[in-house]
């Protein structure tokens, strides 16, 4: 049976869970979502590591897992919207010099 969090562990995640969810959140906003990794990504490492110490000490595990997969979550999509705001910036490059040459 796993014992009860140590302070250490419930902090973190408590941080962690904060973070991702507004991560998650602005992830959601297009264009805007892109600038939600800077939450994500800190948050998901911070869960990480609380989701470590909590099976090494044998504690419980479930209070860091739900952060860790909160802030994957949302980090997952805003990788996503970068990715594709990406490509659709290529895209519009590429247009935009065909049309230049085609006007010559």
């Amino acid at each position: 049976m796993a014992k009860e969090a140590s302070a250490a562990t419930t902090v973190m995640s408590v941080i962690s869970l904060v973070f991702g969810i507004i991560g998650l959140l602005a992830s959601f906003i297009p264009c805007l979502g892109t600038f939600a990794i800077w939450l994500a990504l800190p948050s998901s490492v911070l869960a990480g590591i609380a989701t470590y110490l909590a099976y090494s000490k044998a504690e419980s595990k479930v209070f860091p897992l739900v952060a860790l997969t909160i802030s994957c979550i949302g980090l997952v999509i805003s990788g996503t919207q970068i990715v594709a705001l990406n490509g659709a910036t290529h895209s519009i490059q590429d247009g935009l010099q065909q049309g230049l040459q085609q006007r010559r």
